[in-house]
C-alpha cells in the first residue's frame, strides 16, 4: 500500500506566483540579514558650556558612527554630499557674525577617509578674546557607493549637530579693560572705560572714596557703546578730596559682571 500526498491549493499557488516570477525576472533576493543601517554621527565629550580662559585652551571632542563595513566599492567620508566638512557656526552672540571672533573647528581627520565604529577626534582652540555666544557643531559624514548601471558613486549624507554656549569671565574682562579718570578737586572729572564689545549697553557705575572715609559712594553712571567704549563724566563737586575710585561694569548676556581695581583720584 502505498501513501501519495496531494499539494494543497495554498501550496499550488506558491509554486505558480515563484513560477511566474521566474519567467518574468521580477523575482527579487532578500536582502542581507546582516545589513547595517547607516546612521547619523553621535558626538561625545562636547560639553554644553566653557568659560573664556586666560590663555588658549584645546577643547578635544569625538563623534562616531554605524554602517556597513568599507569594501572597494565603499566608503565614508568626513564630508557633506558637497564636500563641505564639519564646522562651528555662530548662532547667536552680542556681536555681528562679521566681527565676532569665531573658534575654528580642526582635527586630523577632516576630509579624510572614515571607518564606521571608529572614534573620531576633531578640536578646536578656545582663547581670551574669542567672541561669548552660542555655537553649533555641525559633523556630517557621506557614504559612497560605486554604482556599476551609472558607474557612478552613489551618495548618502547623514548630519548630527550640537550646540553649546561660550561665556565671559570676571578675570579675563577685568584683565581686557582699560579706564581712567581726570579732572581737578572739586570740578568735573571726565574719563573713559574701554571693555570687549559684546559688553554693549551694559551700565558703568563710578564708586569713589576720599581718603579717611570707609566707605565708597556711587558718583557717575554711563553705557558701553557699540565699540565697547563708556565716556565717563563726573559732575562738579562730587570729588572735592584725594582718593579712590574703581570701576563697575553691569553682567550682559554670555557675559558676567565685573569690577576694575581701584585707582587713586588725584588733582591733575
Amino acid at each position: 500500500m502505498s501513501i501519495t500526498s496531494t499539494p494543497s491549493a495554498k501550496a499550488r499557488f506558491a509554486g505558480i506566483l515563484t513560477a511566474v516570477a521566474l519567467a518574468t525576472g521580477s523575482l527579487v533576493a532578500a536582502a542581507p540579514a546582516n545589513a547595517v543601517a547607516f546612521s547619523n554621527p553621535v558626538i561625545s565629550g562636547l560639553k554644553t558650556k566653557y568659560v573664556l580662559p586666560k590663555s588658549t585652551q584645546k577643547v578635544n571632542f569625538s563623534y562616531k558612527f554605524v554602517g556597513e563595513a568599507e569594501t572597494t566599492d565603499l566608503y565614508y567620508g568626513d564630508y557633506a554630499a558637497d564636500y563641505t566638512s564639519a564646522k562651528i557656526t555662530l548662532v547667536k552672540s552680542r556681536v555681528s557674525a562679521s566681527k565676532a571672533s569665531k573658534p575654528v573647528l580642526m582635527g586630523s581627520y577632516t576630509y579624510s577617509q572614515v571607518a564606521p565604529g571608529a572614534n573620531l577626534g576633531l578640536y578646536f582652540n578656545l582663547n581670551y578674546y574669542t567672541t561669548p555666544g552660542l555655537y553649533q557643531v555641525t559633523v556630517p559624514v557621506t557614504k559612497r557607493t560605486w554604482n556599476t548601471t551609472t558607474n557612478k558613486y552613489d551618495t548618502v549624507t547623514r548630519t548630527t549637530t550640537a550646540q553649546f554656549t561660550i561665556v565671559g569671565s570676571t578675570a579675563v574682562s577685568r584683565a581686557s579693560t582699560n579706564y581712567y579718570l581726570s579732572g581737578k578737586l572739586g570740578k568735573k572729572f571726565t574719563g573713559r572705560l574701554i571693555t570687549e564689545d559684546y559688553y554693549r549697553g551694559a551700565k558703568v557705575t563710578v564708586y569713589y572714596k576720599a581718603s579717611g572715609k570707609k566707605k565708597y559712594k556711587k558718583i557717575a553712571t554711563a553705557k558701553v557703546n557699540s565699540s565697547g567704549t563708556a565716556k565717563i563724566v563726573v559732575k562738579k563737586g562730587k570729588i572735592k578730596k584725594k582718593g579712590k575710585a574703581y570701576f563697575k561694569v553691569s553682567g550682559v548676556t554670555y557675559a558676567p559682571t565685573y569690577t576694575t581695581k581701584a585707582v587713586s583720584m588725584k588733582s591733575r
